[in-house]
């Protein structure tokens, strides 16, 4: 039977599930969910998507609620797979299926995921506490896990606001020269003299980064013929 084909947006927020297999559990012991987390915040830099919620206390699959923020949440997802498959190095697949993704459609929906993963940590009771809502996209302290109030939650929260805004982003390369052009005739600049200020170049990569569908290599063209590999460097680095 043909699989279903993945709902996709890529400004879309979507709750991920992954299951290991019986002959291997994805988790043997916190060393591996450190790992993991190691390996989520690394993606996160790259990708520059946004990560609301997690939960890897179960020992045989884990939980998340991603941000997509203009990146592809299959890409996302494979690197993040395949590099915990190599540090695992284990001799038979560790992964039960692909990983299962619901697209999130409203507040209400994303307060009862939230939910349901908060009930998984629970429920597991281990001491690698591993819940956690992320306010500004950033990975934060665990013991803020009793301070949330889901009832709090409103379209201005997180990035609901952001997926609305962004439907006039910047989507093609001329859009982003434009772009370019228009905010250093703002501050009375050529746009070379821009690219001398590392500091503001820097910044506008990041925020291109943020309001836009444009891929690394559409970025570095923008940015004065920079390398892929010195951008993720620049959205690494912040």
């Amino acid at each position: 039977m043909p699989r279903t084909a993945r709902v996709k947006d890529i400004y879309g927020i979507y709750y991920i599930n992954q299951v290991g297999t019986e002959d291997r559990d994805l988790f043997c012991n916190d060393l591996d969910r450190d790992k993991f987390l190691s390996i989520l915040r690394s993606s996160k830099k790259v990708n520059d998507f946004k990560l609301y919620a997690y939960c890897v206390s179960d020992s045989n699959e884990y939980h998340l609620v991603i941000c997509a923020n203009g990146s592809d949440i299959s890409k996302i997802m494979k690197e993040i797979n395949i590099k915990y498959a190599m540090y695992v190095n284990y001799s038979a697949p560790i992964f039960k299926d692909r990983y299962r993704s619901v697209l999130i459609r409203d507040v209400d929906h994303l307060i009862s995921i939230l939910n349901k993963i908060h009930a998984t940590e629970e429920k597991c009771n281990n001491k690698f506490n591993s819940y956690c809502l992320f306010n500004d996209g950033y990975i934060c302290d665990n013991s803020l896990l009793d301070k949330i109030d889901f009832n709090s939650l409103t379209e201005t929260d997180d990035c609901l606001t952001e997926i609305s805004e962004c439907k006039d982003c910047i989507k093609t390369l001329e859009e982003g020269l434009d772009k370019l052009n228009e905010i250093a005739d703002c501050k009375g600049i050529t746009t070379e003299e821009l690219m001398t200020n590392k500091s503001l170049r820097n910044d506008l990569i990041r925020q291109f980064r943020r309001n836009s569908t444009l891929s690394l290599k559409e970025l570095a063209e923008i940015f004065g013929g920079l390398s892929e590999s010195s951008i993720c460097k620049i959205l690494n680095c912040n």
